[in-house]
């Protein structure tokens, strides 16, 4: 059977990380193994982690990675172990325990597929769905979550990193994720790179995950507004033709004016600085994690 690499990523998560591990623990794959990755965690995360679980590999980053760092530790160290798939698993994440059984089935009927997710639930509303497929809307550079359950296998535009397994073959050809996104838009570009070699992304319905959305943010902070501004304009610098930047100046216009009136309605002045400061930076070239 091929070895699957788990990589959970722990930042300040104590009591999430402990849950989805607990789910991880029911796994049926016969041969995987789970890695957890701590992006440098003030709240006893390792310890309760050793505790709890003290056969499991548990790497600990010297600072806060952010979602692309840290998972790109743990993605070498899987390659090292000899991993034939490596999923990337959200720490705010409980599993089916055939989550991994129905990826890799799929990945080893079509050498051609390169990334395969999973269909997520949330948690708390489990029979509603948070993800299902994703879409790119290039013209206006916006990218989408559907939530239409496939009938069988959708090959998509991009998959959340919430729960996405790439194989190695993948891996050797396109490289790990980008540092200079830090947060958001990581696992979008990681996607169409991988799409770009040749492989095709596709959503198993058969493997699910349920999950707490935003729970590593709180919902929305500077920190949110910030990278997901910054890193709309580097996605579509990286990916997107000229041609489309004539469509997409004015979409990401509108929706910078949309957020200002909107946070202003709503009292939220903290949220605007941080927009300002992600087309600031993005100009300026600063990448990756910025205070």
């Amino acid at each position: 059977m091929p070895l699957v690499y788990v990589i959970v990523l722990n930042y300040n998560g104590k009591a999430d990380t402990l849950e989805c591990l607990r789910s991880l623990a029911g796994v049926s794959y016969p041969d995987f193994r789970i890695l957890v990755v701590d992006n440098a965690s003030a709240d006893s995360s390792v310890e309760a982690i050793k505790q709890d679980f003290p056969r499991l590999d548990v790497l600990q980053n010297n600072e806060n990675l952010g979602f692309a760092g840290g998972n790109n530790v743990g993605i070498r160290y899987a390659l090292e172990q000899g991993a034939d798939y490596v999923f990337l698993l959200n720490n705010d994440t409980v599993v089916d325990p055939g989550v991994l059984t129905e990826l890799v089935k799929v990945g080893e009927s079509d050498q051609a597929v390169g990334i395969i997710g999973s269909l997520i639930y949330y948690l708390h509303r489990p029979q509603e769905v948070w993800f299902a497929s994703g879409k790119i809307y290039w013209p206006a550079g916006t990218t989408r979550h559907l939530t239409t359950i496939p009938d069988g296998l959708r090959e998509v535009d991009f998959i959340t990193g919430c729960a996405l397994m790439i194989k190695k073959q993948a891996l050797e050809k396109v490289g790990s994720l980008d540092p200079d996104f830090f947060l958001y838009y990581e696992d979008t570009d990681w996607s169409v790179r991988v799409k770009k070699a040749g492989f095709k992304l596709v959503v198993a319905p058969a493997s699910v995950v349920w999950h707490k959305e935003m729970g590593a943010q709180g919902g929305r902070s500077p920190g949110h507004e910030y990278y997901v501004t910054r890193n709309n304009l580097l996605f579509m610098k990286r990916h997107a033709n000229p041609l489309l930047w004539l469509t997409f100046i004015p979409a990401f216009t509108l929706k910078i004016a949309v957020k200002v009136l909107l946070f202003t309605c709503r009292g939220q002045f903290n949220l605007l600085p941080p927009l300002f400061k992600g087309i600031k930076d993005y100009l300026t070239g600063r990448y990756g994690k910025q205070s």
